[in-house]
């Protein structure tokens, strides 16, 4: 999945529902970051909560590794997101 900010609620909330069934499903979910806002650190802490609710795999590449710190979603981070 990719997430491009800035991101409409309406947008938000269809990524999680993409992601959720994604997880309900037990598929390792990979989001691709671009143009990171905090629209798109909202959506990514919403997935983040219904990947631990599903005990799923949630991935995150290509985000602002300093933003996604800094709102304490560092861990989500895969190891080649840009500083």
């Amino acid at each position: 999945m990719t997430l491009r900010g800035p991101l409409t609620a309406a947008a938000i909330t269809a990524a999680c529902d993409d992601v959720d069934g994604l997880l309900r499903h037990e598929v390792h979910v990979v989001v691709a970051v671009s143009g990171c806002d905090l629209s798109v650190v909202d959506a990514v802490s919403r997935m983040r909560l219904l990947a631990r609710r599903c005990r799923g795999q949630l991935e995150v590449v290509g985000a602002d590794v300093r933003l996604f710190t800094a709102c304490g979603l560092g861990d989500v981070l895969s190891g080649d997101s840009p500083s």
